[in-house]
């Protein structure tokens, strides 16, 4: 009789329906953002610090692929919105960036690989959720998120 009861009540209960698939695709096509053209860089940034950009990305990343260039101009841009600073303020922050202290930055010659991969994540960045990085092991510092290459990337 007990039984009885627990699937009676069952029965009373509604389950939800899924929604139909072609509501479901309409819904989404709503949310979607209509872009007339794409974002050119220089729409979102200033001819100069995309270029600074660049220049620090091919100087630190030249050889690390073109999803090792996007890592490290993530951790730039995720920099300028936590730290809420310019991109040259971030690049010449004081013990930041090898590249600078050195002078490679200005001795790079940027490939069209390195401006793609800038302009890619000045358009939609790929990841958020790095800081920083260095070469061969991680930082003391900060919480480690992954290794590519040769750079290891942390929070």
């Amino acid at each position: 009789m007990f039984a009885g009861i627990i699937l009676a009540m069952m029965m009373m209960i509604q389950v939800p329906k899924a929604p139909k698939v072609e509501a479901f695709n309409e819904m989404l096509a709503i949310r979607k953002i209509q872009v007339s053209k794409p974002i050119e860089p220089e729409e979102i940034i200033s001819d100069e610090e995309f270029e600074l950009l660049c220049r620090c990305v091919e100087a630190e990343a030249g050889d690390q692929g073109y999803l090792g260039k996007v890592y490290v101009t993530d951790c730039i841009l995720n920099r300028c919105d936590a730290w809420e600073k310019s991109i040259t303020e971030i690049i010449y922050q004081k013990h930041q960036f090898e590249v600078v202290s050195n002078n490679r930055i200005n001795k790079v010659e940027v490939t069209e690989e390195t401006k793609k991969a800038v302009s890619d994540e000045l358009r939609s960045r790929t990841r958020y959720d790095i800081l920083h990085f260095r070469m061969d092991y991680y930082h003391s510092f900060g919480t480690p998120v992954f290794s590519y290459k040769d750079h290891y990337f942390s929070r």
